[in-house]
């Protein structure tokens, strides 16, 4: 554990567990939360594997500030936020840290901790690792564990719909029998159940067999089930979506993107065709995409500005 100033004002809850166990989340819970709004500021960090203290100063001053010209070094940029937090109360999510140089957390403890004594700093870290997360807690760091084949299977069931739909090519118990197989596989893993569970809300019993009996299962462990579980829903897209969500590798990792602009790049490149018979804009149509790639968890709505639709790429966390 790294050694903190101003104690007293300054709490660092990380959350730690493997992808796809719901560690962002839960920290959108906590960000979200009625309870959370009474701080004078709030900000959310994406930090990702390729770790930059300058690039994380910057934009904790820009969200709160509206921008960041002229912070060219860390010592501004620690003026800056000592300046900004002055007096005032801030919650901040740092959403998926890797960095486990020890020099580097601490060079990330001294930008954060330049506030004075009457401020106060509530600091929630989402990791995969447990040593990241016992190098830089204040208190004794979370483990997010695997949900029970219960829960699981109630998660996969809600998202498949099962509760109320009929389906193609098989009655309701028999789905439910291989809906129960298919969601202890995911091995309490949520992302896997959320994401097999709405592509296969469509498909006949011959479809759910085939993700059942897949090989791609073979050998996976709680650690390692997300991406299986997303090859198998990859696989089950139809084409008009694989090439829509394929277009979205051409944005890095946890990149914000406003709906309406991916779907005028998607209409503009002629991924989205007009339906026949049917009197319905390009635009809406994009927005069924982007419904059901979000239904699926390969995008994820950020948690910058609530209600409006700005999300990120899921594939951060793979």
């Amino acid at each position: 554990m790294l050694e903190w100033d101003n104690i007293e004002n300054l709490l660092v809850i990380p959350i730690f567990g493997f992808g796809g166990i719901g560690k962002t989340t839960l920290a959108k819970l906590v960000f979200n939360d009625d309870r959370t709004q009474t701080f004078d500021l709030r900000v959310w960090i994406y930090v990702s594997p390729n770790f930059d203290l300058k690039t994380i100063g910057r934009s904790i001053i820009s969200q709160i500030k509206g921008q960041s010209d002229c912070l060219d070094d860390l010592q501004s940029i620690s003026n800056c936020l000592e300046e900004i937090l002055d007096g005032k109360s801030c919650l901040i999510i740092l959403d998926d840290l890797w960095e486990n140089s020890c020099f580097q957390l601490g060079e990330l403890t001294l930008m954060l901790s330049s506030f004075k004594a009457e401020s106060r700093l509530r600091i929630i870290v989402t990791t995969r690792n447990e040593e990241v997360a016992r190098k830089i807690c204040t208190v004794a760091p979370y483990k997010l564990k695997p949900l029970s084949d219960d829960h699981c299977w109630t998660l996969f069931r809600q998202s498949a719909i099962l509760s109320s739909c009929t389906f193609q090519g098989g009655d309701k118990n028999v789905l439910e029998e291989i809906g129960w197989e298919i969601s202890k596989k995911c091995k309490g893993v949520p992302l896997a159940a959320q994401s097999l569970g709405f592509i296969l809300r469509t498909k006949d019993v011959e479809e759910w067999k085939n993700v059942r009996d897949s090989d791609v299962w073979d050998g996976s462990s709680p650690e390692d089930v997300v991406l299986p579980s997303l090859k198998l829903s990859y696989y089950q897209m139809p084409p008009y979506l694989k090439i829509c969500f394929s277009y979205c590798s051409t944005f890095p990792k946890g990149c914000e993107i406003y709906s309406d602009d991916l779907i005028q790049q998607w209409i503009s490149l002629g991924f989205i065709q007009e339906r026949p018979n049917k009197h319905i804009s390009l635009e809406k149509i994009g927005e069924q995409y982007v419904s059901e790639l979000l239904g699926m968890s390969f995008l994820q709505y950020s948690s910058l500005v609530p209600g409006e639709r700005i999300f990120q790429l899921t594939y951060k966390s793979l």
